[in-house]
């Protein structure tokens, strides 16, 4: 029954009044989220930057879930970037000896070849997928928001007794 209000809210932000920067913002969140360490520093300074932003926490929810995924598929990858950015590069070790030695960055890990792997990748694709997410909720508003309220699933989601609980309730809250 969660995936139902899940669902509900995923379709109700898209439909919103909320921005799409908004919508994107809270996607791209989630992919830092999902594509990183969970049990890391790393983690946690997203999850603030989340709460303090104004950004959907459904779309941040969902960056999460499809980039955890990902991101556990593609783990290995981030190790052999991390290690060439680590051990390969030295024009960097300068850079990785102050992060080391420096003791907030060390709390990091950046000399954790997966952790640094995922987080430089994370910023990588950042801005193609803040854009990205932009066009296709756009998109989504523009030539498929009509369609998807008029397939029988959003009817019975937006019929059920659950939905319509929800619906009281954030009314009142």
């Amino acid at each position: 029954m969660i995936w139902l209000k899940f669902f509900s809210k995923l379709l109700k932000a898209l439909q919103s009044g909320n921005s799409p920067k908004q919508l994107s913002a809270g996607f791209v969140l989630g992919m830092f989220l999902g594509m990183t360490p969970f049990l890391s520093l790393f983690s946690f300074i997203i999850i603030i930057i989340t709460i303090i932003l104004n950004v959907n926490i459904s779309m941040f929810i969902l960056g999460s879930l499809i980039f955890g995924i990902i991101g556990y598929i593609i783990d290995p990858l981030f190790h052999h970037f991390g290690y060439f950015l680590l051990i390969d590069v030295p024009a960097l070790e300068s850079l990785w000896i102050i992060c080391t030695n420096t003791p907030l960055l060390s709390l990091l890990r950046f000399n954790n070849t997966t952790n640094l792997g995922s987080i430089v990748t994370s910023f990588t694709f950042s801005i193609p997928v803040y854009f990205a997410t932009i066009f296709l909720v756009k998109k989504y508003r523009t030539r498929f928001g009509e369609k998807v309220n008029k397939l029988k699933i959003t009817k019975i989601i937006k019929g059920s007794k659950l939905y319509s609980i929800y619906q009281k309730i954030t009314l009142v809250g």
